[in-house]
């Protein structure tokens, strides 16, 4: 499955959410996808599922999802939130 998690980055110097892209294995269920973050990263909440074959929808959406924080993030301050990309576990 691919996730879209929305994360508190915890070694930013000042508050920052990101949302993460996460492709997990077949076998793995979301608690485990969710365990595999690193000690960066705070998990708050699932914004989207995808099965493996819906990469491209989970990318647009991600896209669409930047350009929606880019948007807002701009009206409150310029590094109040990020999105990053794929990441295999």
């Amino acid at each position: 499955m691919i996730y879209l998690f929305l994360c508190c980055n915890r070694n930013a110097a000042t508050y920052q959410e990101d949302v993460l892209l996460i492709q997990g294995n077949d076998n793995q269920t979301e608690s485990d996808v969710i365990r595999t973050l690193t000690a960066e990263h705070r998990y708050y909440l699932t914004l989207a599922r995808y099965s493996n074959n819906d990469l491209t929808a989970a990318r647009n959406k991600l896209a669409r999802l930047a350009n929606r924080i880019k948007n807002y993030a701009y009206q409150l301050s310029e590094n109040c939130l990020s999105v990053k990309g794929v990441l295999n576990v």
